[in-house]
């Protein structure tokens, strides 16, 4: 499984390239817009911390990370942007729609450039140390957007992909794809 994603990666490397420079060239602006106008970056932070209070998912999430378990936040980081995050937002709006994850998935990399940008010298402290953690679950969206691209460029252009019609190119998956000898 772990081969056919890295050789689906390899057969599409422009695109995959293409995917991660506009998501993360999306969180430097969002981090530059917030290095200006600083006020957008706190009201965001201010909304944020708001949500931490009460039932919602994140403050279940921020009582995970308080509670010093690595190994529990590490797999509810998980859960929530592989499950809510990428599969809900990216994947399951562009089974509907071809390519409307992209909104949501290069959204994101505004989002986090707007909410995690090192504008002020306390939240450098505290940010910087993260951009290795931005980094690692950014391509969980990078890759579900990618993702997107590839199943909407399936759609599009079926017999490019290797598939007959439209149809059985959006009802595929990457394992059913059709090999290189097969085009």
């Amino acid at each position: 499984m772990f081969r056919d994603a890295l050789s689906i990666i390899r057969a599409n490397r422009r695109a995959y390239i293409t995917v991660n420079a506009i998501f993360y060239g999306l969180i430097l602006v969002g981090a530059l817009i917030s290095a200006l106008v600083s006020s957008i970056q706190q009201s965001m932070l201010a909304a944020l911390r708001s949500q931490f209070e009460g039932g919602s998912l994140l403050a279940i999430v921020a009582r995970v990370y308080r509670s010093g378990n690595i190994a529990l936040a590490a797999l509810v980081t998980f859960l929530v942007n592989g499950i809510l995050g990428a599969f809900a937002q990216i994947t399951v709006p562009s089974a509907v729609i071809p390519f409307a994850g992209f909104i949501i998935g290069f959204g994101r990399g505004l989002l986090w450039g707007l909410l995690f940008s090192p504008s002020d010298a306390t939240l450098r402290l505290v940010m910087l140390p993260h951009a290795v953690t931005v980094f690692l679950e950014g391509q969980g969206y990078v890759l579900a957007t990618f993702g997107c691209y590839l199943w909407g460029s399936w759609i599009l252009r079926p017999a490019k992909a290797g598939f007959v019609s439209r149809k059985e190119a959006w009802q595929s998956r990457p394992s059913t794809r059709p090999s290189k000898s097969a085009r």
